[in-house]
């Protein structure tokens, strides 16, 4: 199970249910102390197609997904 900060482009996880592959990934560095780095990670469904943002901390874990690639 990799951590948010463990993504890459091409990266296949799950999330609610659905298969996703990570299209885009922005790494924030708050300027406050002691805060967490952020990534907005933009991903796409590989279903529907259908885009997903979602801003994640550096520790949090996301499912690997299963796929197959032809």
């Amino acid at each position: 199970m990799p951590k948010a900060s463990d993504l890459k482009k091409g990266s296949v996880v799950e999330h609610e249910g659905e298969v996703f592959v990570t299209q885009h990934i922005d790494k924030r560095n708050p300027s406050a102390r002691g805060a967490s780095t952020l990534f907005k990670v933009r991903f796409t469904n590989v279903r529907s197609n259908q885009k997903l943002e979602l801003t994640l901390k550096g520790d949090d874990i996301l499912k690997d997904g299963d796929l197959t690639r032809r």
